[in-house]
């Protein structure tokens, strides 16, 4: 992986798995919503510098279940504040995530899906380039339980 995309996808990959791990109610009434702290450092290629990002993402998810399978949906979103580590500039990070999940929980079939979509953009103080990722990615599981789709699409680029 290039330097260039780094820190976004740590920001955004972190914010996936976040929802991911984020604890469920199998109940088809509940939310369950909770707050989540950031601390996290790594390389913004836009300045050539490492970015210190902290802050706390709010991520929430509900369950639906049924006799034989599982619809997740989950949102987590954090607006984040870092710091340059070589000359101090300000940053602001904006981190988006949507995952949808249906899972056949009946121990015969074993399908499945899920697809994320998940964005992030980190904002360079002043003239500082701003640094943006667009990430999608779909798997989907087979009646045999193999992997009969599974793509990602991630876009990276500074502006």
């Amino acid at each position: 992986m290039t330097a260039r995309k780094q820190l976004a996808t740590q920001i955004v990959l972190l914010t996936s798995l976040l929802l991911l791990g984020a604890p469920v109610v199998a109940d088809n009434a509940n939310t369950t919503t909770m707050e989540v702290p950031v601390d996290s450092t790594g390389p913004d290629p836009c300045t050539g510098e490492d970015v210190h990002v902290t802050g706390t993402e709010e991520v929430s998810t509900t369950v639906t279940m049924s006799a034989t399978r599982a619809h997740l949906v989950g949102h987590a979103r954090g607006h984040l504040v870092g710091v340059g580590l070589t000359s101090g500039a300000m940053y602001t990070a904006i981190v988006m995530a949507d995952v949808t999940s249906n899972i056949d929980i009946d121990p015969v079939t074993n399908t499945g899906e899920a697809t994320i979509i998940a964005n992030g953009l980190l904002i360079g103080q002043g003239s500082l380039a701003n640094q943006f990722i667009y990430t999608l990615a779909h798997l989907t599981i087979d009646a045999n339980g193999n992997v009969a789709v599974m793509f990602t699409n991630v876009r990276i680029g500074c502006q």
